[in-house]
C-alpha cells in the first residue's frame, strides 16, 4: 500500500516537465484548489461534468493559474472520471515556481469514505 504522507501530485519526468494527479470537483459554487487528496491536487470547478465542460475549464483554469501556453499542459487519463492525470511540460522557471507555490500551500484533505455515512 501507499504511503500517502509521502505521495505527492507532481511527479517530474525532466527538469522542466512532468505528471500532475488532480481530483475534480465540478459544478462547485467556486473554482479553487481544495488542497491535497490522497495523491491528488482537489480541484473546485465551475463547470459541470457534461460534454467535457469541466475538462476543458480543468485545463483553463491551470493554464490561467500557472500561465501555462495551450501546448503546455494536455489531459493525458481520465476523460471520463474526476481523477485525471494531466501532462505539464516546457516549464519556464517562473512557472515551475508557481506550481511549487500552489503545491506547497495546498493543505491535505482528508478524503470520504462515502460509503459509511451516519
Amino acid at each position: 500500500m501507499k504511503d500517502r504522507e509521502h505521495s505527492t501530485p507532481w511527479r517530474p519526468s525532466s527538469v522542466d516537465s512532468g505528471t500532475l494527479t488532480v481530483q475534480v470537483q465540478p459544478g462547485a459554487r467556486e473554482e479553487g484548489f481544495v488542497g491535497h487528496y490522497g495523491d491528488a491536487l482537489r480541484i473546485r470547478l465551475r463547470a459541470r461534468a457534461l460534454d467535457g465542460a469541466a475538462n476543458a475549464a480543468l485545463l483553463q483554469y491551470l493554464a490561467r493559474c500557472l500561465d501555462l501556453g495551450p501546448g503546455q499542459i494536455a489531459l493525458r487519463h481520465g476523460l471520463r472520471s474526476r481523477r485525471k492525470l494531466l501532462t505539464l511540460s516546457a516549464l519556464r522557471p517562473h512557472q515551475r515556481q508557481k506550481l511549487d507555490l500552489l503545491l506547497s500551500q495546498s493543505a491535505p484533505v482528508e478524503p470520504h469514505d462515502h460509503r459509511h455515512r451516519p
